[in-house]
């Protein structure tokens, strides 16, 4: 489906894009990655970036798809929900910003942080 837009997709395959809407976990697009494996790589990688980059600003440009499990990530969002944070619609040049604090005990503590909240210590 990579180079399609929705519209193709749906006037060339209309079931199997229903079906992949409805539930992502059981039907993948042809060809594609699984979104358990995706899940899990993007997953891998953001513990991995953590892990390095301890108390530092990082800036990471990516595409939608990897924000939203990033965000169903830190949100602790149920395997079975996650297909829920899929319909947040991101436009492109999106930014989000996520702080993460690390305890004594090098434990990762992320939280989602919206622009127009002004932060005390808390």
């Amino acid at each position: 489906w990579d180079g399609k837009t929705y519209a193709e997709i749906h006037q060339s395959e209309p079931e199997a894009l229903s079906a992949f809407w409805s539930n992502p976990y059981l039907h993948t697009p042809p060809q594609a990655e699984t979104l358990a494996r995706f899940n899990q790589r993007v997953g891998q990688a953001w513990d991995q970036l953590i892990q390095q980059a301890p108390g530092e600003q990082v800036l990471l440009v990516t595409h939608g798809g990897v924000i939203r499990q990033i965000l169903a990530r830190i949100l602790e969002l149920p395997e079975a929900s996650i297909a829920s944070i899929r319909r947040m619609y991101l436009p492109y040049g999106s930014r989000c910003r996520i702080e993460v604090y690390v305890d004594e005990q090098g434990q990762p503590w992320p939280r989602l942080m919206f622009p127009e909240v002004a932060v005390e210590n808390s």
